[in-house]
């Protein structure tokens, strides 16, 4: 059985977590199956937009509690290991070449709303709660508390990292960690219409604004981007596709 199935739809792949029966939580095998997938597909360059989803209704529980246990109990240098495994995959994720949306149904816990944090774009049904319960088994949401705070602040961090209180998708988006939330039957057609707006984007324009938003760059490295990418084979068809008023050769529907 896989633990993670791949689905390309044309210039779209589905990657879809499959641990139903633990609401798709994260051990070794699914977090080794996952970083696979990625790779496969950032080296793809087909591949526009990737959409990532948990099977039957729940995107994903965080790190298996069962496989926890094995791991407490095992060799600090084995741990580090696990951990690295987990810890690449976040790196991975969150430097995806690719635009990235988390597609949220049921919700998340610990490593889950780490994955979620790593993508772009974020959109979940209304009913999805979440929660941060690592300090309710005695753990602490180390590896994935970079990129939470990086999308919500420290503060709002602060009350739920040590609270392990569940919250809703409501104030999962108040804080940013969450960009849509809507009623569960509309997450698909919420998710494809960000999707088409995606498609219509220059690829390489897309992949620079993922580089600029994550280099924070000064006055000076943002002009030297300007340039760079003005000059590009990319801007020339779209400046010269919105005069003629036509679509551009790399717009999708």
């Amino acid at each position: 059985m896989s633990f993670v199935i791949q689905k390309e739809e044309g210039p779209l792949t589905r990657i879809i977590l499959n641990r139903p029966e633990v609401k798709n939580s994260l051990n070794e095998e699914l977090i080794s199956e996952l970083t696979t997938a990625l790779l496969k597909v950032f080296r793809d360059k087909d591949c526009r937009l990737v959409i990532l989803s948990g099977q039957d209704g729940f995107f994903c529980a965080g790190a298996d509690l069962q496989w926890m246990k094995e791991i407490v109990s095992t060799s600090k240098k084995t741990l580090a290991k696990r951990a690295a495994g987990f810890q690449r995959l976040l790196s991975l994720l969150n430097d995806s070449p690719r635009p990235t949306i988390a597609q949220i149904s049921g919700g998340a816990a610990g490593g889950g709303l780490g994955l979620i944090a790593c993508c772009d774009i974020a959109i979940a049904s209304e009913e999805s709660s979440f929660v941060f319960r690592e300090v309710k088994v005695g753990l602490i949401p180390a590896l994935i508390s970079p990129y939470l705070i990086a999308k919500t602040g420290s503060s709002w961090a602060r009350r739920y990292f040590l609270t392990g209180e569940r919250f809703s998708a409501q104030e999962a988006k108040r804080v940013g960690l969450l960009h849509e939330v809507v009623p569960g039957e509309q997450l698909e057609s919420k998710t494809m219409t960000v999707a088409r707006e995606l498609f219509t984007s220059g690829p390489e324009a897309v992949q620079r604004c993922k580089k600029l938003v994550k280099s924070r760059s000064g006055s000076r490295r943002a002009l030297r981007e300007l340039l760079s990418v003005s000059s590009s084979k990319e801007a020339r068809e779209g400046i010269q596709a919105f005069l003629a008023g036509r679509k551009p050769s790399w717009s999708i529907g």
